[in-house]
């Protein structure tokens, strides 16, 4: 499981360098108009939404695994309320990031999807 979220994330990092190298090696209109670009953009929004959701789900089972093996209630009803923040903040990423990938779906030679990135570090 570990391997799979690892593989997950850096996969994430890689498309997002790869992003950042075809705009710094471009010129910005030039890149506008690249399709290559937009394509980036997508595997960049896919892999956040796989990412945001694959940890959300592992954070949640591990959490609940060890709140049934705790037998004390104090520990039991802080671990519920970490599961209560793990699914609320993973619903918001996941929701922004999803909206994001429309954004480029919809509008693909417009950066209209990078303000969402922009906004997902704030919803958390």
């Amino acid at each position: 499981m570990a391997g799979a979220l690892a593989a997950l994330v850096v996969g994430e990092f890689a498309s997002m360098m790869v992003y950042i190298a075809n705009i710094l090696h471009a010129d910005f209109f030039t890149v506008l108009a690249a399709k290559y670009t937009v394509r980036v953009g997508a595997i960049m929004a896919i892999s956040n939404v796989m990412t945001d959701t694959s940890l959300a789900i592992t954070l949640v089972v591990l959490l609940r695994r060890r709140r049934k093996d705790s037998d004390f209630t104090t520990t039991s009803s802080v671990l519920k309320r970490l599961i209560q923040y793990v699914v609320g903040t993973s619903l918001v990423t996941v929701f922004v990031a999803s909206l994001a990938l429309a954004c480029n779906t919809r509008w693909p030679n417009s950066f209209s999807y990078v303000a969402l990135d922009f906004l997902a570090p704030k919803c958390k």
